[in-house]
């Protein structure tokens, strides 16, 4: 089973739950984004 393309996860992610998410400084496949005093924190898949 392949993993699905990190740029997807990230756009479905954006869409659902209304976050902007960007890379942590350092982290090639981890993102964050804040919204509404929320914070997520995801780590995709390495593809």
């Amino acid at each position: 089973m392949s993993a699905p393309d990190k740029k997807i996860v990230v756009k479905k992610l954006n869409q659902k739950y209304g976050f902007f998410l960007s890379t942590i400084k350092g982290k090639q496949i981890m993102y964050q984004g804040v919204s509404s005093e929320k914070r997520i924190v995801v780590c995709t898949p390495y593809s």
